[in-house]
């Protein structure tokens, strides 16, 4: 059994399926020229949906409270698998899952709530956008409720390093691979060059990015 992989799991099935979108807020020290790349590119403050698959669609190429059905199921499969390990795992090694599993629990609730507190900075947001976001955040705060009562946790679920997204991004945002990314998004010669992301890469920088899930601190 591998403790990466097998919370890497858990994390993808947390977060599949969500509505986002990237913040501009998440840039503030982007040039100009990057700026117009995320405008060009639909980069920045685009509704899109993170499918169960893996696949991102923009809100207008799927239906997005389709897509959302399985966000419930995939939280109680999480439910089942921690019960597995459980079983399976000495309680130290569950423990080192179960409290990996949790932070980012946290991250999750705290990152939907940040996202449907600031809808008003994102243009052609109806009810039903509205309504999905809600749905996802309470949804989370109903797993963490579960979590709590299921394997008798007593702590509060909590991340305290997550004060704000912005805040939070600041190592991303300085990492040197990805501001030549950034300073090139412009750049067609640069984009032609580039080689397609794998499925896996994406959930990766995604999760990093948006919703903060910290893959260094995963052992």
């Amino acid at each position: 059994m591998n403790f990466n992989n097998d919370i890497q799991d858990l994390i993808m099935g947390l977060y599949r399926p969500s509505i986002f979108y990237i913040p501009s807020s998440l840039f503030p020290n982007a040039s100009e020229k990057a700026k117009e790349g995320f405008k060009e590119f639909r980069v920045t403050d685009e509704l899109a949906v993170l499918k169960i698959t893996g696949d991102i669609s923009y809100i207008e190429n799927c239906i997005p409270t389709i897509e959302l059905l399985n966000k419930q199921n995939n939280l109680d499969n999480n439910i089942f698998q921690l019960h597995k390990f459980q079983d399976q795992l000495k309680k130290d090694s569950f423990e080192f899952i179960l409290n990996n599993y949790l932070k980012n629990v946290a991250a999750c609730k705290y990152v939907y709530d940040w996202l449907k507190n600031n809808l008003n900075s994102i243009s052609n947001v109806n009810e039903e956008i509205t309504n999905l976001f809600n749905l996802q955040y309470e949804l989370t705060k109903q797993h963490i409720e579960k979590l709590q009562s299921l394997f008798l946790v007593t702590k509060p679920i909590e991340n305290e390093k997550l004060e704000n997204v912005i805040e939070h991004t600041s190592n991303i945002i300085s990492d040197k691979k990805f501001n030549t990314v950034i300073k090139n998004i412009g750049n067609k010669k640069y984009r032609r060059r580039k080689q397609k992301l794998t499925e896996k890469e994406v959930d990766v920088y995604l999760l990093q990015t948006v919703f903060q899930v910290d893959f260094s601190q995963i052992k």
